[in-house]
């Protein structure tokens, strides 16, 4: 449903501006955007200058989150899933973790890669192997002697006769 709006004026100290959003949010009471196009945002806001922590504080949760989403795509997250709603003082937990959980997912994904190209190299050579495989159960009582295998083109088959 759609509701007429007023425009809204809060005057506080800065250090509780985001206190104030965040429990203007809880409480559904206003929806602050930002501003169309058509109206000069100087002449309706005045725009607060990000304080050095703050700044700070907004750069390495950019990381975090950059990294998480790279992890999210390393681990193809699953369709049925909801995100958990974390509290800001839960949050240099959890961001102290992600680098750590960032290297072992990497190792793995690492790893994995890994084995799917040797498991790509056993199977290219999985048809000659089978070929060989009654050769190798006659000889059964020859067991030290090397057998060694050659593959050569079919265009080239007359070089071996």
């Amino acid at each position: 449903m759609i509701k007429a709006m007023r425009k809204v004026q809060i005057i506080g100290p800065k250090g509780f501006l985001d206190e104030c959003i965040r429990a203007l949010h809880s409480v559904a009471v206003v929806h602050i955007e930002t501003p169309p196009a058509e109206y000069p945002v100087e002449s309706i806001l005045q725009k607060l200058p990000l304080e050095k922590e703050k700044l700070a504080e907004k750069e390495r949760l950019e990381r975090a989150a950059r990294m998480l989403n790279n992890l999210v795509q390393l681990l193809k997250a699953p369709q049925s899933y909801t995100r958990p709603k974390i509290l800001g003082s839960e949050m240099n937990g959890f961001l102290a973790d992600i680098a750590t959980v960032d290297e072992r997912v990497r190792a793995l994904h690492a790893g994995r890669h890994e084995l799917e190209e040797e498991l790509s190299r056993i199977n290219r050579y999985e048809k000659l192997l089978r070929g060989f495989t009654p050769i190798v159960s006659r000889l059964s009582g020859l067991k030290n002697f090397e057998i060694t295998g050659l593959t050569i083109e079919k265009s080239k088959e007359e070089i071996v006769k």
